[in-house]
C-alpha cells in the first residue's frame, strides 16, 4: 500500500501521500508498455482526495471553516484548485495569471477568497471565478481578512500594511509599521479584534482596530526577523516563529516569553499552529514539522519529509494535517494520537487500525515446528 508508516517518540504518523502520483504511475506504465491493471503498487494504492495534486509543487493549502472544501494553490502553470471534502474529489480548477503568495478565505465556505500574487496584484475571486483584481505598490507578503469592517490587510516589502475596504471599494489609510524593510506576516486575533504582524529585526506589533493605530510594539526572538505568527484559543498568546528557526510562545500580558523551542535546522519557521485538545504547538521550517508540548516544550513528534515544506495547514478538531510540500502530491498525514480522524474522512481510523494489524503480523520462513 501506498502508505509509510514512521514512529517517533511512540507517536506513529500516517503518510497517506507517499506513493506515486497518477501522472507518474501513468509514465511508468507508458515506458514499460505494461497496463495498469497488472501493476500491484496502482492497484493497492490510497488516496484520501482523488487529484490531491499540482504538476509541480503546492504553495498553499487551506481547509474552509465549515470544512466542506479544501483550497490550494500551486504551480506549473499557476492555479487554483477546490476540492470537495463530502466526495473526496476535485470540485474545479481556476488558472492564474501570477504565482500566488498567500490567500485567505472570506467566507466561511468557497465562495469568497482574496489572494496575494508576486505581481502585486490583490484578486478576489467569487463562486463563479474571478470577480476583482486591483494593484498595489510593493510586494506582498501576506494576506489576513478582518470581518468586523470587512477589511483586507495586506502587508509587504516596505513599511506600509495596505487596508482594502471590501464594503467601500478603496484603499484606505495604511498602517506604517516601524519595520523599514518589510513586514513579512500578519495575524488576526478574533477574540480581541486585533491584528499582530511580525517584520525585519524582531519587530512584533499589535495593531487595535477600534482606535486604528498601534497599540504594541516590541523586539521578540532576540531581534530575528520574524517569519511566522499564530494566537491561541484564548487570544492572550502569541507563538512567534523567526529565521533563525526559534518559536517562542508569548502572552501579551507578560514581557518574557513562556515557552521556546529551537529548529536545529535554523531554517525560518514558515507556519505555527496550535492544537488545542492535545495541548502541542506545531512549527514547520523547510526542512521539518515540530510537534511539541505547549505546557513544557517536551517533544510530542516529529514529520521529516523528503520535500522541502512550504507551509501546513491543521484540519480542526482532528489530527489530520495538510501539507504544501516542493512536490507534486499535497501531503496528507494522520496522528492518532493528537485527535481523531476529520468528519468527513470516517474511514481512515478503521483503514488506519487495519495497516497497524498488518504491520503488526509477523511472518516466518523456513521454519520447521516440531510438536
Amino acid at each position: 500500500m501506498s502508505v509509510q508508516i514512521s514512529e517517533l517518540n511512540g507517536v506513529k504518523i500516517y503518510n497517506y501521500s507517499s506513493g506515486k502520483s497518477l501522472p507518474q504511475f501513468l509514465e511508468d506504465a507508458y515506458k514499460k508498455h505494461k497496463s495498469l491493471r497488472y501493476d500491484e503498487e496502482y492497484r493497492n494504492r490510497i488516496e484520501v482526495i482523488q487529484g490531491f495534486e499540482f504538476n509541480s509543487s503546492c504553495n498553499q493549502v487551506q481547509i474552509t471553516k465549515d470544512q466542506s472544501h479544501i483550497m490550494a494553490t500551486g504551480i506549473y502553470a499557476p492555479q487554483l484548485k477546490i476540492y470537495e471534502t463530502h466526495n473526496l474529489a476535485e470540485k474545479c480548477l481556476r488558472g492564474l495569471d501570477s504565482e500566488v503568495v498567500k490567500f485567505c478565505m472570506i467566507s466561511d465556505d468557497y465562495s469568497k477568497i482574496a489572494m496575494a500574487q508576486q505581481d502585486r496584484n490583490i484578486e478576489l475571486h467569487a463562486q463563479y471565478g474571478r470577480h476583482y483584481r486591483t494593484r498595489i505598490p510593493r510586494y506582498p507578503r501576506d494576506i489576513v481578512y478582518q470581518p468586523f469592517t470587512c477589511d483586507l490587510l495586506v502587508t509587504a516589502s516596505g513599511s506600509d500594511i495596505y487596508r482594502i475596504s471590501l464594503d467601500e471599494g478603496q484603499f484606505l489609510a495604511p498602517f506604517e509599521s516601524l519595520s523599514k524593510g518589510g513586514v513579512n506576516c500578519i495575524d488576526y486575533n478574533e477574540f480581541l479584534n486585533i491584528s499582530a504582524t511580525g517584520g525585519e529585526e524582531g519587530i512584533f506589533e499589535i495593531w487595535d482596530y477600534r482606535l486604528r493605530q498601534r497599540a504594541i510594539s516590541k523586539i521578540m526572538n532576540n531581534g530575528y526577523d520574524i517569519t511566522a505568527i499564530k494566537h491561541d484559543s484564548s487570544g492572550l498568546q502569541y507563538g512567534v516563529g523567526s529565521s533563525n528557526g526559534l518559536v517562542r510562545v508569548y502572552d501579551i500580558r507578560y514581557d518574557s516569553h513562556i515557552l521556546e523551542v529551537k529548529h536545529h535546522y535554523k531554517s525560518p519557521i514558515n507556519t505555527i499552529e496550535f492544537h488545542e485538545h492535545s495541548k502541542n504547538i506545531l512549527s514547520s521550517s523547510s526542512k521539518i514539522l515540530k510537534i511539541n508540548s505547549k505546557i513544557d516544550g517536551k517533544i510530542f513528534t516529529n514529520i521529516e519529509p523528503k520535500h522541502q515544506i512550504n507551509m501546513f495547514n491543521l484540519v480542526p478538531d482532528s489530527g489530520m494535517i495538510l501539507m504544501a510540500e516542493e512536490n507534486p502530491r499535497i501531503g496528507v498525514y494522520f496522528i492518532p494520537e493528537l485527535d481523531k480522524a476529520p468528519k468527513w474522512v470516517p474511514f481512515l481510523e478503521n483503514l488506519t487500525e487495519e495497516l497497524e494489524e498488518k504491520q503488526n503480523q509477523v511472518k516466518v520462513y523456513f521454519y520447521l515446528f516440531l510438536i
